[in-house]
């Protein structure tokens, strides 16, 4: 199996040079084939989507957080957050970006075999190598109903973590670290051929 990334931007003039969104589906070639004979097969299977933002810390804080507000959702909490909580207790700027993890799903047929940790791996490992990188922890809508909320947190949060998140506030349910590399066993896994 090998997985592949159709990401997109989608581009607004004035607002993607601070926040860029990056969206877009996560394929797979199934059937055990290696790298160069995926290149040759037809299509792959769409398997999940992904979607993420980059925050560009070369801004002002508060145009941040007010273009964070525009776009709407969890993304403010998490911009606000870290300009409010994280960034102003530093004495340097640790990265360039602000990588927010908005959402990745994988179809349930598919889950089980850490491919969604994988997409963000590759995901990760081309944009955000070194940079803050974070997300809130929470089941995805279909999972909503298997467990309560406190504990879909916390298998989120474990789950997350096998990405490199080290970090996290209960208060706000962020997850993040604030130099992400790729763990060794996941670096394993996505680079085995």
């Amino acid at each position: 199996m090998s997985l592949s990334l159709d990401i997109t931007t989608n581009y607004t003039e004035d607002i993607d040079l601070k926040i860029t969104l990056f969206d877009g589906s996560i394929k797979a070639y199934l059937d055990g084939e290696s790298f160069e004979e995926a290149l040759n097969s037809e299509k792959p299977i769409e398997i999940g989507h992904l979607r993420a933002y980059r925050i560009n810390l070369a801004y002002d804080s508060l145009d941040l957080v007010t273009t964070a507000d525009y776009l709407g959702g969890d993304l403010f909490r998490f911009t606000e957050f870290f300009h409010l909580s994280v960034l102003d207790d530093l004495d340097y700027l640790p990265a360039f970006y602000l990588f927010y993890l908005s959402s990745i799903s994988i179809e349930p047929r598919y889950r089980g075999s850490d491919y969604g940790l994988q997409a963000l791996a590759i995901f990760l490992e081309l944009f955000a190598q070194g940079q803050l990188v974070g997300c809130h922890p929470v089941p995805m809508k279909d999972l909503e109903d298997k467990h309560s909320e406190e504990k879909g947190k916390l298998l989120m949060r474990k789950y997350w973590s096998k990405l490199g998140l080290k970090n996290y506030e209960s208060n706000e349910n962020i997850l993040w670290t604030d130099d992400w590399e790729l763990p060794d066993w996941l670096r394993t896994k996505v680079f085995k051929d």
